[in-house]
Parts: structure tokens; C-alpha cells; sequence
């Protein structure tokens, strides 16, 4: 093997490895492979293939590892095999094609590999954006379904009138209703409101209101 083949190797590695280290399986969704349906999740990603026609997702895709395969076709690969099976490019082409795209190949200027890594930062900067405030969202809703369960727990032990005079039934009727609000909103607001709403929640503590059915619990006993 001649020494310039193995730099000619040594180089396309060191491209490969650098496309996969900032480049994700979610990027070349984003950039370059319409999923339809696609569905996040923390560990994997699913959606219909972009390869054939189908009425149920079969396609799936390991965020860990940027690995998709899909059960339909069967096709499989990483982030660069994706790029290049959608637009029909041989794995060389597909290679050149993101490192110009990323800003790393030895064709672009140093600003344009500035502007590409920018983009690049700022997609994963709104990737984690979005991630924080779905988990404030959710963090909220799950309060407020553990607070309804102990309301109605409460409420469950009220078998005669006078029972509705305990100290822990009045507090839980009075939180009833607007958890059960709270918890409505949550299923019909958009997304932009349901986090404006778990921020307000954040903000008021709603461990508050389980202290408040707590606590009249521990006086009434």
C-alpha cells in the first residue's frame, strides 16, 4: 500500500470520525431526512420509513449510538448511511457533502466553518432547550396527578356527613377543583402554554398544597 493511500485513508477516517462526533442521527433528520411521525423519546427515536410507503412506523433509530434500522425494509446503517440512501449518494459523496455542510472539510473558508459550526451549536443549544422544558412540564403534571391521588384518597374515607368535617377532607375538597383545573389545562393548552403554566406552578410550589392535606391528616389523627 503507498503512502500516499494511507494518508488518503488516514484523512477520510478522521473526517468520518469527525462528521459522527458532531453530527447526529437526530441532525441529519433535521437537516437532510424527512421521518413522518417521528416520536422522540430519551433513548430511541421512531417514525415511518423515509424509504418505503407505510401506514404503521417500522423505523427506528438508537440515539446512543446515531444506529437506525428499520423492520419493514430491513435497510439499516448510521447518520452518514441515512444521508446517503436518501439522496441517493454513494457513501463518498455523502461524506463530502456533510463535511461541507459541517464546516470541516479542507474546501471551506474559515468563516464558513465558523458559520456551520455556529448552526450547529445553536441547533443543540434549542435541542436542550426543548428538552428542559418538557421535563419542567412533565415534573409539574406528575405533581399534580400524585396530589389528586391523595386528595382522592382522602376523600375515599368519607362515609357518613360528619366525615365531611375532618380537617383533612376540608383541605382536600378545597384543592380538589383546582388541581383537577390544573390538571384539565395540561391536557387541552398548546405546549407554549402548558409550560407558561408549569412555571406559574414552580413558582407557587404545589408541594405546598400537599403539606397543606398532609398536615391536616396528621392534626385530624
Amino acid at each position: 500500500m503507498s503512502l500516499l493511500l494511507v494518508f488518503f485513508k488516514e484523512g477520510r477516517t478522521m473526517i468520518i470520525d469527525e462528521i459522527k462526533a458532531i453530527f447526529s442521527l437526530e441532525d441529519a433528520i433535521a437537516a437532510f431526512v424527512p421521518v413522518e411521525g417521528l416520536r422522540v423519546g430519551h433513548h430511541k427515536m421512531t417514525g415511518k420509513c423515509p424509504f418505503h410507503k407505510e401506514k404503521t412506523p417500522s423505523w427506528s433509530g438508537r440515539i446512543k449510538d446515531n444506529r437506525w434500522y428499520c423492520f419493514g425494509c430491513h435497510l439499516h446503517g448510521d447518520q452518514i448511511d441515512l444521508v446517503a440512501r436518501y439522496l441517493k449518494l454513494d457513501t463518498g459523496e455523502a461524506i463530502n457533502l456533510l463535511a461541507n455542510h459541517l464546516g470541516i472539510s479542507r474546501y471551506v473558508t474559515p468563516e464558513e466553518k465558523m458559520m456551520a459550526r455556529q448552526a450547529i451549536e445553536a441547533r443543540r443549544q434549542a435541542k436542550l432547550r426543548k428538552e428542559a422544558e418538557t421535563s419542567i412540564i412533565h415534573e409539574q403534571y406528575a405533581r399534580l396527578c400524585s396530589l389528586e391521588r391523595m386528595i382522592f384518597r382522602v376523600l375515599n374515607t368519607v362515609n357518613k356527613e360528619e366525615d365531611l368535617k375532618r380537617t383533612e377532607v376540608v383541605a382536600a375538597v378545597a384543592l380538589k377543583d383546582r388541581i383537577g383545573f390544573y390538571l384539565d389545562s395540561f391536557l387541552c393548552n398548546s405546549e407554549q402554554d402548558n409550560l407558561e403554566l408549569a412555571q406559574i406552578l414552580m413558582k407557587r410550589d404545589i408541594d405546598i398544597y400537599q403539606c397543606e392535606v398532609r398536615e391536616a391528616m396528621l392534626y385530624d389523627n
